[in-house]
């Protein structure tokens, strides 16, 4: 990370210190029948390299995950509820370096992992920002398998590549970067096919957020996770929900939008439905391995 971004976000740090954050069970972005938040927990740094959580990947029953970091590594652990399914705890082994393709840990300059998604042949995907690409991994602690070059890679800025990696129900997976390549005003939603990469279909960015994480919910929806920087305040972020529409277009709604400060810096997200048949939202904050700002995972519960 430039050191210019990393003063920032320091500066950040202290200034969100200030802000309140809302108790689990008030109502945020949505008023009246709205999203409630139901759960927050910070991730115990269990090793002095867990931190940096930037992607997020979630078992069906909400309990078992994986995440990557921005420093290269991969994280396993497991989230602790209730016996009535409330995140109560997040528990995490210590960070595995993230291989390349002989097996061997990847340097930093090349290992900015900032999101995850599953393969459906098994194993998982990670897409680096620098260094842009996309790694297909069999297995935690396995080489990395590279993907077809990604399209729009020369215009993308070193750090404003592929954010968020989704797979759909027919296990394509798709690819956002965090801001439109330069030249371009929308945003492109690439997918992977036999041929390799494709525009799938673009979508307005909303100033002032950027996109920062993406994942298929159970019921069929793209959820992209954005994120904007309000100084003084710290951190507000959003949730749209995007479906298609006539004529191959992609239409959205915002479900979820927290006011600056009222969380961290979330990047990674992971939509489930839990046992009574809700549609979860859980969110991963990159800590951007500064001691005031945390790795915090939260969850949102739509109605």
């Amino acid at each position: 990370m430039p050191r210019r971004r990393r003063s920032a976000l320091t500066l950040l740090a202290l200034l969100a210190l200030i802000a309140t954050a809302g108790p689990p069970g008030s109502a945020v972005g949505g008023g009246n029948g709205g999203p409630v938040l139901v759960g927050r927990a910070v991730a115990a740094p269990a090793h002095p390299a867990l931190g940096g959580l930037s992607g997020l990947m979630l078992s069906t029953d909400g309990r078992a995950f994986l995440a990557v970091t921005d420093r290269g590594h991969l994280v396993e652990g497991r989230l602790v509820r209730d016996d009535e399914g409330q995140l109560v705890a997040v528990e995490a082994g210590a960070p595995v370096p993230l291989a390349d393709r002989a097996g061997r840990p990847l340097p930093r300059r090349r290992g900015d992992a900032e999101a995850i998604a599953p393969a459906p042949g098994g194993g998982f995907h990670v897409a680096f920002e620098g260094a842009h690409r996309v790694v297909h991994y069999p297995h935690p602690g396995a080489a990395g398998r590279p993907l077809p070059p990604l399209p729009d890679a020369g215009r993308m800025p070193v750090n404003t590549g592929i954010e968020a990696l989704a797979t759909d129900a027919a296990g394509r997976l798709h690819a956002i970067p965090e801001r439109p390549p330069q030249g371009r005003i929308e945003l492109p939603v690439y997918r992977l096919g036999p041929a390799g990469w494709e525009e799938a279909f673009a979508l307005p960015r909303l100033p002032p957020f950027s996109v920062t994480g993406a994942d298929f919910g159970p019921d069929g929806a793209l959820y992209m996770l954005e994120r904007a920087v309000v100084l003084p305040l710290g951190f507000a972020s959003r949730v749209r929900r995007l479906v298609p529409g006539p004529g191959g277009a992609w239409t959205g709604e915002v479900v979820l939008e927290t006011p600056p400060g009222r969380h961290g810096n979330l990047e990674g997200i992971a939509v489930w439905r839990d046992a009574a048949g809700g549609l979860r939202l859980t969110l991963a904050a990159d800590d951007n391995f500064l001691p005031l700002l945390a790795s915090e995972v939260v969850e949102y519960r739509l109605p």
